[in-house]
């Protein structure tokens, strides 16, 4: 259970997502190109999405409020321990 845990990271899932979303810009382009109406400004804004959503995939696990949310979450962890250990006293 902690291998998928640790896999399912919120970086991971968030680079998951944007994989996705990046197949489907990749397909929508090239159903443009398919019709004739594909241009560089569809072209460049398509690719500009797809990398904002890399990038926002990238930084977001490290903002500050996600790092603090971790701690509180280690730190109810702790305490849960520590609570199982004097109830089994």
């Amino acid at each position: 259970m902690k291998k998928i845990i640790n896999f399912l990271t919120l970086k991971n899932i968030l680079l998951i997502i944007a994989s996705l979303f990046s197949m489907i810009m990749i397909i929508a382009q090239l159903m443009y190109y398919l019709y004739g109406a594909l241009t560089w400004g569809i072209f460049f804004l398509s690719l500009g999405i797809i990398y904002t959503s890399f990038l926002i995939a990238h930084t977001f696990p490290k903002l500050p409020i996600v790092t603090f949310l971790r701690e509180i979450h280690q730190n109810n962890l702790e305490d849960i321990k520590e609570q199982e250990l004097e109830e089994a006293k």
